[in-house]
C-alpha cells in the first residue's frame, strides 16, 4: 500500500542490477511492505513500479526480484 512515506516520486533514483535510473513519469507503482514483514516463504514484498526515465525509456522495477534500492531526490 502506498503512503506518503513510501511513495516514489519523480526525481527519485532506483539502483538495481548494476544500473541507476532517475524516475520521470510514473506509470504504475505499489508497495508491499518491507522484506522483514512477510513470512520467509513469501516473495511479495518491496516496491513494484513502472516508469519512464527523463529520456522517455521504459523501466519496470520489482524490488523482490531485482533487489536494489531507492534513493530519494534531495530536498
Amino acid at each position: 500500500m502506498i503512503t506518503d512515506e513510501t511513495r516514489i516520486n519523480p526525481g527519485d533514483r532506483i539502483t538495481a542490477l548494476g544500473y541507476t535510473f532517475t524516475v520521470g513519469e510514473i506509470l504504475y507503482q505499489d508497495y508491499y511492505g518491507p522484506r522483514e514483514a512477510v513470512p520467509p516463504c513469501s516473495d511479495c514484498w518491496g516496491y513494484d513500479i513502472e516508469f519512464l526515465d527523463p529520456l522517455g525509456n521504459y523501466h519496470h522495477w520489482k524490488q523482490n526480484q531485482d533487489k536494489g534500492f531507492l534513493t530519494r531526490k534531495p530536498a
